[in-house]
């Protein structure tokens, strides 16, 4: 599974941390909430796990913090409201 950029995106995290992938998104800052959003390409091995299996894992790190809501989605519309960032 690979991050990538999708139209919209408007920040790069860990653009030059080489310890890190980098991680395409869109940053909101505008919003109370600071909404990030990623997109990922599976490969095709993946497509066929999550087809056979229908699971998906997600690891996230806190660095001991409070986990912030996540919504992992399979449909850009669950993320965006319609006519927003398309």
């Amino acid at each position: 599974m690979k991050a990538i950029k999708f139209k919209g995106s408007n920040v790069v995290f860990a653009e030059n941390q080489d310890e890190y992938k980098q991680l395409p998104a869109y940053y909101d800052k505008t919003q109370d909430e600071g909404v990030v959003v990623t997109c990922y390409k599976l490969s095709f091995v993946e497509r066929l796990r999550v087809l056979l299996f229908g699971k998906l894992w997600l690891a996230v790190m806190t660095f001991n913090n409070p986990l912030q809501p996540q919504l992992p989605s399979t449909k850009k519309s669950d993320i965006f409201k319609m006519n927003d960032h398309e």
